[in-house]
């Protein structure tokens, strides 16, 4: 419901994916964003960036999107898709930059014609190739970082070199949680404004193995603490618990990681369910026993925010943003990275002791309650609209 309190201001969002389909878990925050923030009454524009190679990609939603046609769309003033043609990023991230820079300069007129009061990017890369665009316009940009980005990528020296240019150019630096490993004098200049959460709902009965159901929710890449967690199963089940572990989502990883499984002897003991609808996520976090995902680093944890909203009892990693979230021994158990003995001491204490399983999944749920995009967007127009109606004193 929009609440017209701030009908003239526009702002422009920009993003290099949002959901291709309404159901599409893919980055579905920055679609709850910007609609949260037209819900204010603002006049909200999206930009995605679109490299034409994901279009031949077989089976790619990105062949045909029909952005237009989106119920979930329909607050938002527009969305404007700019199909780049670069190198991917993992070959030379800044060329990549360099050359989606290049090819998005012929929108400036266009831009500047919507006379937007000023953009919020997501990600260092979004803002690294906006920069000068933004510059030239007199657009000022909120950088909202998630996570220490490509400056950890194997890139390293390019994927900060990124980081410095987006955050030093920079109107102003949003973070979306405490536990973020960025440099420290970017961390200075920003804020901590969590990410909303839209609350997952149960709509199917699945059905559930015997025993004790473990559940993980995430890209299946290196951090996510997938590995530990099959190693976890695996020191359970030598010591005869009854243990099951279900994966959601996909990533490079996952084949090795179905390696890993066999090789452990716990294949049998452990399904991949690839991506799912989003709509689809109620349904497996309603049939677990205990979340599990001892991701390091994890900016925010959405995944285990969603966990918590259901009464689940959650296990993350120290130092990340689910601890900042989600208490340790309130609404949580912390184990440290990559140490799938702590993981399964972690799930052992919460099989045998079935009322701290409940009291952390109640107490987590409370804290979920907390997080909402309506709060989040709210606080990103106060950051512009603290600069004045004209933003001159936004820089």
């Amino acid at each position: 419901m929009s609440m017209n309190i701030h009908s003239n201001l526009k702002i422009l969002v920009v993003s290099n994916t949002i959901p291709v389909t309404p159901d599409d878990p893919q980055h579905a925050f920055v679609r709850d964003q910007a609609v949260a923030i037209a819900n204010l009454g603002v006049q909200v524009d999206l930009v995605v960036i679109r490299p034409l190679l994901w279009s031949f990609m077989p089976g790619s939603k990105w062949k045909n999107p029909d952005f237009g046609n989106r119920p979930d769309l329909e607050p938002l003033n527009s969305v404007i898709e700019i199909p780049i043609l670069a190198v991917p990023g993992r070959v030379d991230l800044l060329a990549w930059v360099q050359a989606a820079k290049l090819q998005t300069r012929k929108y400036r007129y266009s831009l500047r014609e919507k006379q937007f009061d000023a953009a919020i990017v997501h990600g260092e890369i979004m803002g690294a190739i906006f920069a000068d665009t933004f510059e030239n316009i007199d657009l000022p940009f909120i950088y909202v970082v998630h996570g220490g980005g490509d400056s950890k990528s194997s890139l390293n020296r390019r994927g900060q070199k990124v980081q410095s240019i987006c955050a030093s150019k920079a109107s102003s630096i949003v973070m979306v949680g405490d536990g973020i490993d960025i440099p420290g004098w970017i961390k200075d200049r920003g804020k901590v404004i969590p990410n909303g959460l839209t609350i997952p709902r149960a709509i199917k009965k699945l059905e559930k193995p015997s025993g004790t159901l473990i559940l993980s929710i995430g890209t299946l890449k290196s951090g996510k603490g997938i590995k530990s967690n099959l190693e976890a199963v695996s020191i359970l089940r030598k010591k005869g618990f009854d243990v099951t572990y279900w994966i959601v989502g996909d990533g490079p990883l996952r084949n090795m990681l179905k390696k890993t499984a066999a090789h452990l002897g716990i294949a049998n003991y452990t399904r991949f369910y690839g991506l799912i609808d989003r709509n689809e996520i109620g349904n497996y976090i309603d049939s677990c026993d205990i979340f599990s995902l001892p991701s390091y680093p994890e900016a925010f944890g959405l995944a285990h925010l969603e966990a918590a909203s259901m009464r689940k009892p959650v296990i993350a990693c120290v130092d990340t943003g689910p601890a900042f979230n989600l208490p340790n021994e309130v609404a949580s158990l912390l184990v440290p990275p990559k140490d799938s003995k702590s993981v399964a001491e972690a799930w052992e204490r919460l099989i045998e002791n079935p009322s701290l399983s409940h009291k952390l999944g109640e107490n987590a749920s409370k804290i979920a309650s907390q997080f909402s995009w309506d709060r989040n967007a709210i606080e990103l127009v106060k950051i512009i609209e603290s600069h004045g109606s004209s933003l001159d004193s936004f820089h």
